[in-house]
């Protein structure tokens, strides 16, 4: 996927152009690998998206569809087909909560630090978290999620 192709994700969600363009930091690693912890919810997330004016609405978005949500591989999760690593990541805002819905039944979110980054595969079918100081802390995989004009879908 090109820079391209994230630049047109951009400016569908974000409904006006890009202020600038830049390569991740060589800080925000991908891991090689995710497990899932269990079946995404809802997700509560900050964006300027079809604002002139920069300023950040507050979202939810309440999944139709079973899309995991998952962490950097470790015991104890479940094992999933782990994407590859994207060339570009597109900033859709902030992620503020996560409710997942635990393969054991249990409801759980996540923490998350201050200030995660909420961004998207350039195809806009995965969504990464990213915190600037310790990379890629999840990512929200399958389903029929989908990036679009409206928002997030699926």
């Amino acid at each position: 996927m090109s820079v391209h192709t994230a630049l047109d994700l951009y400016r569908t969600f974000q409904a006006k152009e890009p202020d600038f363009v830049t390569a991740l930091d060589e800080v925000i690693t991908f891991p090689p690998a995710f497990g899932a912890i269990g079946k995404a919810q809802i997700i509560w997330y900050g964006s300027s998206k079809w604002r002139g004016d920069g300023a950040e609405t507050w979202y939810e978005h309440t999944y139709t569809s079973p899309v995991d949500f998952c962490e950097p591989w470790r015991d104890g999760l479940r094992a999933i087909e782990s994407p590859e690593r994207p060339d570009a990541l597109v900033l859709l805002g902030r992620c503020i909560a996560v409710q997942v819905e635990c393969d054991g039944g249990e409801v759980r979110f996540p923490r998350l630090p201050k200030g995660t980054l909420l961004t998207a595969t350039p195809d806009g079918r995965a969504l990464v978290l990213v915190d600037e100081q310790r990379g890629v802390l999840g990512a929200l995989l399958g389903g029929s999620q989908r990036i679009t004009d409206r928002g997030i879908e699926g």
